[in-house]
C-alpha cells in the first residue's frame, strides 16, 4: 500500500522510497492522537516539496519549436516594450529666457497638447548667500500623454515596435539550465506619436528613421526560453 498522493509522484516524482515508507506510516499511526498539528506539518511539508525536489525539470531532448508558435511569442513578446525618448523627463523647469532645441522642442509639444506650462518665480540662494529669483517655465504632462515612469521622471513613448517578419530561427540549444531559440527578426515602429511626425522632431534621426521603418525595417535578435509551460519569450534581465 503507497501513500504517497498519485499528483505529488506524477509532477515531482516522488515514492515512498524516497522520503522513508517506516517513518511516513509512523507518523500516520499518530494522526489520531495529535490531528490538528500533524496536518499541520503536513501541509507545510507539501507547500515546501517544490523546493526539495525541484518543481520542473527542463527536457534533456531538444525541445520542437514551430514557426508560427515562434512568430505569435514574439508579436506578444516586442509589442509590450513600449519604446522611449530619452531626451526630456517630466516635470520639468526651464528659466523664460532659455533658447535652443530644447525650447523648440517643449513649444512644439506644448502646442501638440502633449505637455502643458505655467510660469512661475523660483527661489534660490546665491553663492554669497543672497536670495535670488528666477523666471521659469514649469512643464508637465497632459493627460492624454503616454509615458513611462523613470527614476529621473516621466519620459515619453513616441511609438511601439511591431514584427514586420521572422528573417529566421533557430534550433533550440542548451544555455546553462534551459533550452533557447534565437530569432532574427525585422520590425517597424508602429503607432507613432503625433508629435514625432512634426518637422521640429524629424530633424532628430531617431524619429525619421521610425517613420521610414516600414519600408527600411530594424533588425534584431530575440530569444525565445522553453519552460515548464512551454515556449515564451524570453525577457532580458533588467529590461
Amino acid at each position: 500500500m503507497t501513500l504517497t498522493p498519485i499528483w505529488l509522484r506524477k509532477r515531482y516524482g516522488i515514492g515512498m522510497d524516497l522520503v522513508g515508507e517506516y517513518l511516513l506510516q509512523k507518523y500516520f499511526g499518530l494522526i489520531g492522537r495529535n490531528q490538528c498539528y500533524l496536518q499541520f506539518l503536513l501541509a507545510a511539508g507539501l507547500l515546501m516539496l517544490p523546493s526539495w525536489v525541484g518543481a520542473w525539470n527542463p527536457p534533456k531532448e531538444q525541445p520542437p519549436l514551430l514557426k508560427a508558435d515562434a512568430v505569435r511569442l514574439i508579436e506578444q513578446g516586442i509589442r509590450s516594450h513600449a519604446l522611449v525618448w530619452d531626451k526630456l523627463s517630466f516635470p520639468l523647469q526651464i528659466p523664460r529666457n532659455e533658447q535652443g532645441q530644447r525650447l523648440q522642442w517643449l513649444d512644439n509639444l506644448s502646442s501638440d497638447g502633449v505637455v502643458s506650462r505655467t510660469g512661475k518665480m523660483q527661489k534660490s540662494r546665491s553663492k554669497d548667500g543672497g536670495i535670488l529669483f528666477e523666471a521659469v517655465w514649469d512643464y508637465q504632462l497632459s493627460e492624454q500623454a503616454d509615458w513611462r515612469q523613470y527614476p529621473d521622471g516621466k519620459r515619453l513613448v513616441y511609438g511601439y515596435p511591431e514584427l514586420q517578419q521572422l528573417v529566421s530561427l533557430s534550433p533550440a540549444y542548451w544555455v546553462d539550465d534551459a533550452w533557447y531559440a534565437e530569432a532574427v527578426v525585422e520590425w517597424h515602429v508602429a503607432g507613432l506619436a503625433h508629435w514625432a511626425k512634426l518637422p521640429v522632431f524629424k530633424r532628430e534621426r531617431l524619429f525619421r528613421r521610425s517613420i521610414e521603418s516600414y519600408q527600411k525595417p530594424f533588425t534584431r535578435s530575440v530569444y525565445l526560453q522553453f519552460t515548464e509551460a512551454g515556449w515564451q519569450f524570453w525577457e532580458q534581465p533588467d529590461s
